[in-house]
């Protein structure tokens, strides 16, 4: 066999060692970017394990609910009405057109005067020192045949006194003197008494030329006297007066209230009135228990009747069939769904429950929404038993709120979900 020349073998151990080299270089070069990609999937993977978690805001599964019809006995009255302390005015009948409120008005007057000069129970106030003016008051009301209380010049009396004197035996006198005393005039007075009322809510209320209510000039409806007896009655010096039936007057001496149902049925004031004008009228306040743990403070008025004593009367009657209109109702049962969370991560739903039964007062026709605005959100998982907010209800005035909890644990997202969404 004849050799091959020395030059083709250096040639071709030449291509061979560059053939292996360029092999080398290829897979160096794949290998590089093996690791650069897992290097960049794992930075991206990272960046989006790293993201916060997607807010889970809790779904409500509660509706609104509503309890019975409202039953109520209204008397032959022009205008009446019924509500309760925190509720406001729960239901009317007559007339909506503003009617003469005749001693009513002193109740104004009492909330007026307090507003510039208040008091705090036991405390008698400012000393008045009565003059011919206030004799004159008084003997000008007499002769309209109004209901007053014998003053004399020189007679000094409390503040306090003169309260008792206006809401208990309904002196006109003193009601006049008082507003007098606090804003220098009636005229003074009429202007603050309108921007008081007006604060309360009552736009359809009127006040006359005095501060007694004997003149037809001041005018109110059934819906507005509803909510002056409530500021009424949250006045502590107010609720102490209307709820005596008598007093001691410094030259009036003995004097004697007219609510003659004071006591009854749980009545604790407020306010009669009776004129040629308005006939009689009566706005009410009684406390009314369900059980041992609920009590609930009714207001209602009767305007408009043919006497005094028919409106007393209506307004009992009013009240006995109002009081059956509240009751005790379980909003939600301990345990009961009020939210879900949706996990986007899991296909299984989690609860949200009440920890214990939320149960509140209501009246009959009154619909009941259940807050659910201070659920958190869940970001990830959760135990069992965590506490994600409270449901409220508003009820007499004030919110009754009751823990939420899981009503079982909410699943972590996984590390391969965080990663992918």
């Amino acid at each position: 066999m004849t050799p091959l020349p020395h030059y083709r073998t250096k040639n071709t151990l030449l291509y061979i060692r560059n053939e292996g080299q360029s092999a080398l270089t290829i897979r160096r070069a794949i290998l590089i970017t093996v690791v650069v990609v897992l290097l960049l999937g794992a930075a991206y993977g990272g960046y989006r394990y790293s993201r916060p978690l997607p807010s889970i805001a809790p779904i409500n599964q509660l509706s609104t609910q509503s309890y019975g019809v409202n039953t109520l006995h209204w008397p032959t009255a022009k205008a009446a009405a019924i509500g309760a302390e925190g509720y406001g005015v729960l239901a009317e009948n007559g007339s909506n057109s503003p009617l003469p409120t005749a001693s009513i008005a002193k109740l104004i007057t009492a909330l007026t005067v307090l507003n510039k000069y208040p008091l705090a129970i036991g405390q008698p106030g400012a000393t008045l020192t009565l003059t011919q003016s206030d004799v004159n008051i008084y003997n000008q009301y007499l002769s309209q045949g109004g209901s007053v209380a014998q003053v004399m010049a020189g007679e000094q009396i409390s503040e306090y006194q003169v309260l008792q004197g206006m809401l208990i035996p309904s002196a006109d006198n003193l009601a006049d003197t008082l507003a007098i005393w606090a804003y220098g005039s009636l005229s003074a007075y009429q202007t603050a008494a309108e921007a008081y009322v007006h604060s309360l809510g009552m736009n359809n209320t009127t006040i006359g030329s005095d501060a007694s209510g004997l003149s037809p000039s001041t005018v109110s409806t059934a819906h507005d006297l509803i909510l002056l007896g409530e500021a009424a009655l949250q006045n502590p010096v107010i609720k102490q007066i209307v709820a005596e039936p008598e007093t001691q007057l410094p030259i009036a001496g003995i004097v004697y209230n007219y609510n003659n149902l004071l006591g009854q049925d749980g009545i604790i004031g407020i306010k009669t009135g009776n004129s040629d004008q308005a006939g009689g009228a009566y706005l009410f306040g009684a406390n009314y228990s369900l059980n041992s743990s609920h009590t609930i403070t009714v207001v209602g008025v009767a305007m408009g009747t043919p006497t005094l004593s028919t409106a007393i009367n209506a307004g009992k009657a009013l009240l006995s069939s109002a009081v059956k209109n509240f009751s005790l109702q379980t909003i939600v049962p301990a345990g009961g769904v009020v939210a879900t969370y949706k996990l986007p991560w899991s296909n299984n739903a989690v609860n949200a429950v009440s920890k214990q039964a939320l149960t509140a007062v209501v009246w009959n026709g009154a619909t009941i929404q259940p807050d659910l605005s201070s659920l958190k959100v869940l970001r990830g998982g959760a135990l069992r038993g965590s506490d994600v907010g409270t449901i409220s209800i508003y009820s007499n005035g004030s919110a009754n709120p009751t823990p939420v909890v899981l009503s079982s644990s909410a699943p972590s997202p996984s590390i391969w979900w965080q990663i992918k969404h």
